[in-house]
């Protein structure tokens, strides 16, 4: 198999649209009300989730996701298809990994199931956003 072809703007791009994603996603106007009564942690929490130290590392974290997304979804590419193709795909292989994986740690944790909902939503949104970006690109 050849990845010479690798693209590590595709890879930078779809890893930055995850950041952006969550910091949306878990904030005030979306579900980051919900999620710090879910949590049970203090709205400051949420603040700290958004605008966070760690937010260099949690960008390094989906580089990781997008450059083996990267892979996935652009072997689905050369069966020929679209970005949006590349998309539902990697939608799909959240839900296959991640989401059942978010359950099984939900159901041992005794989470309840709008805090499973809210992070598997995300997860499985940011797959989707990550992998039409791949397939765009390609």
């Amino acid at each position: 198999m050849d990845f010479s072809g690798f693209n590590f703007g595709e890879v930078f791009v779809a890893a930055l649209a995850a950041v952006l994603l969550e910091t949306i996603w878990y904030s005030k106007t979306a579900f980051g009300q919900i999620w710090s009564v879910e949590t049970g942690l203090p709205s400051q929490a949420l603040k700290e989730r958004i605008i966070r130290p760690g937010l260099g590392l949690s960008l390094f974290l989906y580089l990781i996701i997008a450059t083996i997304l990267s892979i996935f979804v652009e072997i689905f590419m050369m069966i020929g298809s679209n970005a949006l193709m590349g998309g539902l795909f990697a939608a799909f292989l959240a839900l296959v990994f991640v989401a059942t994986s978010l359950g099984i740690n939900a159901l041992s944790v005794k989470r309840s199931r709008k805090l499973y909902f809210i992070d598997a939503g995300f997860m499985v949104v940011a797959f989707f956003i990550m992998g039409t970006i791949i397939g765009a690109w390609y």
